[in-house]
């Protein structure tokens, strides 16, 4: 998703050689239990968490480049 929300292109490279046994492959977060016990929603949804995320770090790099 952060690669769909910026024009660079990126390309990922896996370094086997960082990798460690005890890393999770992938990893999915299922809130229906906490919306169940609480009634909690999101309001913000993870695109607009990692646009925001996105920004901020384009925010630090530009202050670092000046």
């Amino acid at each position: 998703m952060l690669l769909e929300l910026t024009p660079v292109r990126v390309d990922v490279e896996l370094d086997p050689e960082r990798l460690r046994p005890s890393d999770v492959p992938c990893s999915f977060a299922d809130i229906r239990k906490l919306v169940t016990a609480t009634g909690w929603q999101p309001e913000i949804t993870l695109r607009d968490t990692l646009n925001d995320l996105l920004n901020a770090w384009r925010m630090q790099v530009r202050r670092h480049d000046t």
